[in-house]
């Protein structure tokens, strides 16, 4: 795997300890969208979606030796269904701040993903969901890039 596989991989995997995340009413699993997975939202019920987005690779030091640093965001929408209230959706979208609390490092292979700032957007009307954009700064140092 690649630097981005693997700084996908650790995003993708620590979504999954949120706690709190909606769980589908018949199976108990964690109502969590990924990029290309198959997924279906349950009527009524909340769910989240999980987005990797590098953003930019900067080769910081010469040589063979050197580094490059690796920046990118990780877009963790939470949805809830519209009209049930604004106080769930905020509480697990701050949670998941909490979650990526700034500092944090992730590993996953060789990779150390330091996440950098965390923080929501305003809410939005999207279809029938009530959307929170939840967004997530990070950066890794790396020396194949």
């Amino acid at each position: 795997m690649d630097i981005y596989d693997q700084a996908q991989a650790a995003f993708e995997k620590r979504l999954k300890t949120v706690t709190g995340l909606p769980s589908h009413p018949t199976t108990r699993r964690d109502l969590i969208a990924f990029e290309n997975v198959d997924f279906e939202a349950v009527d009524g019920v909340g769910w989240v979606r999980g987005t990797f987005a590098p953003i930019v690779s900067i080769r910081e030091t010469a040589g063979d030796t050197g580094y490059s640093r690796i920046d990118g965001l990780f877009h963790i929408s939470v949805f809830w269904p519209i009209g049930k209230g604004s106080g769930e959706p905020r509480r697990l979208a701050d949670a998941i701040i909490k979650h990526y609390k700034s500092g944090t490092v992730l590993s996953e292979g060789d990779a150390r993903i330091t996440v950098a700032a965390s923080w929501r957007g305003p809410a939005l009307k999207e279809d029938e969901w009530y959307h929170i954009p939840v967004t997530v700064e990070w950066y890794a140092h790396h020396n194949e890039i």
